[in-house]
């Protein structure tokens, strides 16, 4: 998939920052804040981290660059490291991006035509109701 379409997706969520901070790199990975912390301690994550005191941080065009598979793992880890370093893999590919966007629009449209014919449905059935008037009080109805 084309990193522009990533990154525009990425502005979209994150602003117009070229710096994601741990919360940001989070919600990528699909994990916690105290497991970004804990996968930076063991040089688990797969994109280089930016040297900054307050925390881990990346740059979202690394960020990007992951996303959409134009850089491994392998290539982040130092020598020496294992395989399997518990990094998750991105939980929605974004090669699929397009049939995402696709389906949210088909459900919304889907939504749209059920809530017309809820509301046909409710004005039918208050049409079907008999309105009572003043007159009907004394046969024991009331209004």
């Amino acid at each position: 998939m084309d990193i522009s379409i990533i990154l525009a997706d990425l502005r979209s969520r994150h602003g117009d920052k070229s710096v994601l901070n741990a919360a940001d790199i989070a919600r990528e990975l699909g994990r916690t804040v105290d497991a970004v912390y804990s996968l930076k301690g063991r040089d688990g994550l797969p994109f280089p981290l930016l040297p900054d005191a307050s925390g881990p941080c990346a740059s979202i065009y690394s960020v990007a660059e992951w996303l959409a598979g134009l850089t491994s793992r392998e290539k982040t880890k130092p020598a020496g490291a294992s395989a399997d370093s518990g990094v998750p893999e991105p939980k929605r590919k974004r090669e699929s991006l397009e049939k995402y966007l696709m389906a949210v629009k088909r459900q919304r449209e889907f939504i749209r035509e059920f809530e017309l014919e809820l509301e046909k449905i409710i004005v039918e059935l208050n049409t079907d109701v008999p309105k009572l008037t003043n007159a009907d009080l004394g046969r024991g109805k009331t209004l």
